[in-house]
């Protein structure tokens, strides 16, 4: 076909389309559309949509004005409520249609209550949700503006038996193309995280929430590609109720570019992060720089050339801030489960190595190996009148407290100075289901 004659059956496509939107809004009944969008929606996506209250169709302005409420979408093939919203509000630009784009001047929420789930084997009731799709549009997207109000998203997780409620959410976005997101900002005022007892199809069994959080989150010029990685600017904010604890944290990627391996598409990028947080009279700072490579859709990260230094102090345990940084690697498989790192570098004047590793996020096998060229408690624990310490305590300081971490792995001392006494060799080996702390080859001087 040639292309002056497809350019004008689009036209003609899409003026009849548009002129048949104008027909609607006059002389049709908008509620006769409700039995066709849910029947379309059952057969494409194998859940069911009720819509219960009025639709309602306005044109004014050269601009649509859509209003529908009591929305409710059922479970990837069941009946059951998946998720419900009692207000939507759509406005609809008429004539970038004619240019074949769909454009949104404001897509509004109010009241949306949903339900997410991780099953015993791990797998998300939103999971169809997600999937892409292998169709394309056959028009362009654009969102200049969305916002959503008065929301509650409860998660559950059979696997660890964790409940956390998102309440009174609220989203605001900038615009949103395929591509990007130009701003976010989300506030949740109150998150409630417990354990719940999983009976029969009852997943709101015996609820008991442990911690109590509110969460700001700040992003500029999100831009998301097929390898799962982004670029963009992040803040987020998140404070402990209960224990009057915060973390923030800071969060950029940039340098981003694309390339394929092997026909599997790779992207890389650079990520630098700063994360202060502090928890009673625990104090933390860390900073972080790395280069970063991911493939498979996102399902495998690559950390490379990472750098980190970071400041530790509580009173209690050190009597000035621990200062250190590390060099190394960091490995993420997403759909393994695993995440594995190796690094290098100087933690409180000391030579210090640690290689990690964490299988089964869920069950958090975790398995760590720390390498120590000297520590000295002397300079680090906090003072005190060794005329009142017990003599029977001016010895090894008692380290059964690691098999209480549920960690596997050992922790190597190659000299550990404590109260005039000095100790080599020391080796420490961590089983949490032998729960036994191994024995050491001391050398006191």
């Amino acid at each position: 076909m040639r292309r002056g004659v497809r350019y004008v059956l689009v036209f003609l496509t899409i003026l009849v389309g548009a002129a048949g939107i104008l027909i609607l809004t006059v002389f049709v009944q908008p509620n006769v559309l409700k039995s066709p969008i849910e029947q379309w929606v059952k057969a494409n996506s194998q859940r069911v949509l009720a819509i219960g209250g009025d639709i309602q169709i306005v044109y004014l302005h050269s601009r649509i004005y859509i209003h529908v409420n009591d929305l409710t979408l059922s479970e990837y093939r069941q009946e059951t409520l998946f998720a419900a919203i009692e207000r939507a509000r759509l406005m609809l630009s008429l004539w970038p249609l004619l240019h074949q784009r769909v454009v949104v001047d404001d897509f509004a929420i109010e009241g949306l209550r949903a339900r997410l789930i991780r099953d015993q084997n791990g797998r998300m009731n939103i999971e169809d949700l997600l999937a892409p799709s292998e169709e394309t549009l056959p028009f362009v997207v654009e969102i200049a503006r969305t916002e959503t109000t008065d929301s509650n998203i409860v998660f559950h997780d059979a696997i660890t038996q964790r409940r956390i409620e998102f309440n009174r959410l609220n989203v605001i976005t900038g615009r949103i193309t395929a591509e990007s997101v130009d701003a976010i900002e989300l506030k949740i005022p109150l998150i409630k995280i417990g354990t719940v007892v999983f009976e029969s199809s009852d997943v709101d069994a015996n609820k008991k929430a442990d911690k109590i959080l509110a969460m700001q989150l700040a992003v500029e010029q999100f831009a998301l590609n097929n390898t799962g990685i982004m670029s963009g600017v992040a803040t987020l904010s998140l404070q402990d109720i209960t224990t009057d604890s915060d973390l923030n944290l800071h969060l950029s990627v940039f340098d981003v570019n694309q390339s394929e391996q092997a026909d599997v598409p790779l992207s890389y990028g650079h990520l630098n992060a700063a994360l202060i947080a502090q928890h009673g009279a625990l104090a933390l700072e860390i900073a972080l720089d790395t280069a970063l490579t991911v493939e498979q859709a996102g399902n495998r990260w690559e950390f490379d050339d990472f750098k980190t230094e970071f400041t530790v102090f509580h009173p209690e345990f050190v009597r000035a801030p621990v200062r250190g940084h590390f060099d190394g690697n960091l490995s993420l498989d997403v759909s393994a489960e695993l995440l594995q790192t190796k690094l290098e570098g100087v933690l409180a004047d000391s030579r210090t190595g640690v290689a990690a590793r964490i299988q089964d996020f869920a069950s958090s096998d975790i398995t760590v190996d720390i390498d120590l060229d000297t520590l000295d408690l002397n300079a680090m624990r906090p003072e005190i009148d060794l005329n009142k310490m017990p003599a029977e305590t001016k010895a090894l300081p008692e380290f059964s407290f690691l098999n209480n971490l549920n960690l596997n792995g050992s922790i190597m001392i190659g000299l550990l100075s404590i109260e005039g006494v000095r100790f080599s060799g020391i080796q420490f080996m961590m089983n949490p289901e032998s729960r036994r702390n191994s024995t050491l080859n001391e050398s006191a001087h």
